[in-house]
């Protein structure tokens, strides 16, 4: 928490004698780390945190000096906060219960509130819902409000699981580095962070400017410029990149996932990053490679519950090629048809991610059989120098007459490891993901009627053993 305290006037405003600043902030356990002037560009010694009579965690902070004229001081606090977000299998909801308004010689009516949250990264973006914010992303939401007689407004957001196009989610995850530096620099911190900053903002500074390399100039400078001049750069960089995300949402749209895709597509990443950490693989997977992964698995749901009637039990590979690439186009996925590489040829390349296509009899040890298409898929992963790639199998076995119902969909999506021959420093690892897609499904009317046809026939073998025992029904259940 930073306070800024503005002078609009020509004269500097000077603190009383024993001028102690209070911040507010909640009723759940905060642990102080470090209290900031800016005037000093260093810590304050002389503070205390306490409780006070409504139980509010409070922090005192004993203030010397002024606030110069037409300028500003910053104060701030930095403390860990718990209890404030409750944690759901697809929603977490923030909520901050700030409550008190005694901040010392600050008069309230004076003060405007400015609340960002800031969530973590993840692979699975969220759809954000925060009322009366003024600006959100899947990452961040920032509300702007006075400071009433009743104390800070109370903020509360939630964000659920969601699909965003690979471009604004970067975008969002720049936008969030820029707020997190922001509020590192109301304690002094925000020097900690450039490397992380300048990373994230890279591919985004040249988009609309002829001289790209300006503002990670303007950053590299920031060690020597004071506390305002920061907060404006920083400014200019948010109101820069939230036009540049409306032109992109405008372009890519958002679209929303069901819980089990998501859940799904969840679970195949951490088994693809723990398949990546177990043999240290060094090559990154491709950066879109989570929008593929739940493209694809909405694909094999959707396979499960239409008519594909081209994906029979007597298919051809060209069918499911033609099938999965009508679907892709219709996501507005960018899907390329047999590109080259090297002497072979990727069935698709679903941005940059490599996807192999089979048409195979997996038998009734499906499990085992998957493996012998694993080393094709991890070739073409190694040509594009990704560190995986993902193999689509229809399955055209045909069960045995009145068999078992299919597997489910998360019983039929799984991750090879797919090690390749030895090289100058060892050997090096892909993953695969590999999807099986069954083609010979009875109907369900089917199974239920043969299931029916099975059980009498068996009550009609044990009444005519029965009869052969020359004994009764009823002596023999007896």
């Amino acid at each position: 928490m930073a306070l800024i305290l503005e002078n609009k006037t020509q004269e500097h405003v000077a603190f009383p004698g024993a001028c102690w600043l209070v911040f507010p902030f909640t009723d759940c356990k905060s642990e102080v780390h470090v209290v900031w002037d800016s005037a000093t560009d260093d810590t304050i010694w002389e503070w205390q945190a306490d409780t006070d009579e409504s139980g509010a965690h409070v922090v005192k902070a004993r203030l010397a000096g002024y606030v110069p004229a037409n300028g500003e001081r910053t104060i701030g606090v930095h403390a860990v906060r718990r209890k404030l977000a409750a944690v759901s299998r697809s929603v977490v909801s923030f909520s901050d219960s700030v409550g008190h308004t005694t901040m010392g010689p600050i008069s309230a009516q004076s003060v405007t509130v400015q609340s960002t949250v800031v969530f973590p990264p993840s692979d699975a973006r969220r759809a954000l819902l925060a009322d009366n914010a003024i600006e959100y992303t899947s990452r961040t939401v920032t509300w702007e409000s006075a400071l009433a007689e009743y104390g800070f407004e109370r903020i509360h957001a939630s964000v659920r699981t969601s699909y965003l196009a690979a471009a604004p989610r970067r975008l969002d995850d720049a936008i969030a580095e820029v707020h997190r530096v922001l509020a590192l620099d109301g304690v002094g911190k925000s020097a900690e962070c450039m490397d992380g900053l300048r990373r994230n903002l890279t591919p985004f500074l040249g988009e609309d400017s002829g001289s790209p390399d300006c503002v990670l100039e303007l950053i590299s400078d920031f060690g020597e410029m004071e506390s305002a001049a920061r907060r404006r750069v920083l400014g200019g960089l948010l109101s820069k990149l939230h036009t540049l995300r409306s032109g992109l949402m405008q372009e890519f749209g958002a679209r929303t996932v069901s819980d089990d895709v998501a859940g799904l597509a969840e679970r195949i990443s951490c088994e693809v990053s723990d398949c990546l950490l177990r043999g240290a693989v060094h090559t990154p997977p491709p950066v879109e490679f989570w929008d593929s992964l739940l493209s694809l698995i909405q694909f094999a749901k959707i396979y499960r519950q239409a008519d594909f009637r081209e994906l029979d039990c007597d298919a051809k590979e060209e069918a499911l090629h033609n099938v999965l690439e009508r679907f892709l186009l219709g996501q507005a996925d960018a899907v390329f048809r047999e590109p080259e590489v090297g002497n072979g040829r990727i069935d698709l390349l679903l941005r940059n991610t490599p996807v192999e296509l089979k048409v195979d009899d997996l038998g009734e040890r499906p499990r085992d059989a998957i493996e012998r298409h694993k080393q094709q898929a991890a070739e073409y992963a190694s040509r594009k120098n990704v560190s995986v790639a993902v193999l689509v199998v229809l399955d055209v076995h045909r069960p045995r007459s009145g068999g078992r119902h299919q597997p489910h969909l998360s019983e039929q999506v799984r991750v090879l490891q797919a090690d390749s021959r030895g090289g100058i420093l060892g050997c090096s690892v892909t993953a695969v993901v590999a999807i099986a897609l069954s083609a010979c499904n009875s109907r369900p009317h089917e199974l239920k009627k043969t299931t029916r046809g099975k059980s009498a026939s068996k009550l009609k073998a044990l009444g005519a053993a029965g009869k052969r025992l020359g004994g009764s029904s009823k002596r023999t259940r007896s």
